[in-house]
């Protein structure tokens, strides 16, 4: 349920209770207090729906099906048919102020390739013993949204 970022909630942090909530399969959400939420905190809403919005069957109709923790990040996965979503995360950046590189395995029974969910920017081709996917996290991307499979360009027309 919503971001683990340690301090004062920053506008940011809303993007990133979207994709929490994507990720953890959750069929809606909602903030405590939004008459507080100014233009800039509407923004970032409004950037983390559209970053899930090719994904909704996924979110909606997948199965949370793994978690994990490892190589300085945690993530979750959702799965629906050839096809999931991860989020591979890192809040403590936010405090610390680093940057780190991530080298991220995908599940071999995925094929196709990772794209990041939100910008479209390949990531990885998928194949037999390619799984492996290179990405950065830090303050300025404390969480990836990423997208596995074989539908990018059908998926990429609902942006």
């Amino acid at each position: 349920q919503g971001c683990e970022i340690n301090r004062e909630f920053p506008p940011v942090a809303t993007y990133y209770n979207v994709l929490e909530a994507a990720a953890a399969g959750h069929q809606g959400f909602e903030w405590w207090y939004v008459p507080s939420f100014d233009a800039e905190t509407w923004k970032y809403v409004m950037d983390g729906l559209k970053a899930i919005r090719p994904f909704e069957d996924i979110i909606l109709d997948g199965q949370v099906s793994l978690t994990g923790t490892g190589n300085g990040c945690t993530w979750r996965r959702v799965t629906l048919n050839d096809e999931a979503i991860y989020l591979v995360r890192n809040y403590d950046l936010l405090n610390s102020g680093e940057t780190k590189n991530v080298v991220f395995t995908v599940d071999e029974l995925f094929t196709g390739e990772v794209r990041d969910g939100a910008t479209g920017e390949k990531l990885a081709d998928l194949g037999p013993g390619a799984n492996k996917v290179k990405l950065t996290l830090g303050p300025d991307h404390l969480a990836r949204l990423l997208y596995v499979g074989p539908n990018w360009m059908k998926r990429s027309k609902d942006r």
